[in-house]
């Protein structure tokens, strides 16, 4: 039996409603994964750095894994703020460098550059901007591709080297 307009209507309803809660649910999970590869790759820099490594290598998954550390500068709310601080966009706004990071709201991006910048100088942050800010180290890893021609065309010779013992 074929089915009429409103049924086809009905059909594609139900079909959207379904990928929007399928949508919904992979967010959820993509979200509560982001989280677990974070606070594992924060688990692996301390596990790296703890074993006085460089980096790791892993031949089962070909790559190397190096700890490194960013700085990440957030603005802090309101209601911790010091109480000399009126006006948190102040500083920013008086600094020259600073001032087209303001729309009376900060851009997270833009200021994490700037404050890498001026971390970087002799003058570092000033004080009036480390008031507003919250700073928090996240750790994390870089993970490349490794060369596995050299590892294999090693592996391939002490393999023939123990067959040639044999």
């Amino acid at each position: 039996m074929e089915m009429t307009k409103e049924q086809i209507v009905d059909q594609k309803i139900k079909e959207y409603e379904e990928l929007l809660a399928k949508k919904a649910e992979l967010k959820k999970e993509a979200e509560a994964t982001d989280e677990a590869v974070k606070k594992k790759a924060d688990e692996l820099a301390h596990a790296i750095s703890d074993a006085e490594m460089k980096q790791a290598f892993s031949a089962e998954y070909g790559y190397t894994y190096t700890p490194g550390v960013q700085h990440k500068y957030y603005m802090k709310k309101w209601e911790d703020l010091p109480e000399e601080v009126d006006d948190p966009f102040a500083p920013f706004e008086n600094d020259e460098t600073l001032c087209g990071l303001i729309k009376r709201e900060i851009n997270w991006r833009r200021l994490q550059s700037a404050m890498q910048e001026l971390e970087d100088t002799e003058e570092g942050i000033p004080d009036e901007i480390m008031a507003v800010l919250n700073i928090t180290d996240e750790f994390g890893i870089s993970r490349k591709k490794a060369d596995m021609k050299n590892y294999n065309k090693v592996k391939a010779a002490i393999e023939n080297q123990k067959k040639g013992e044999e």
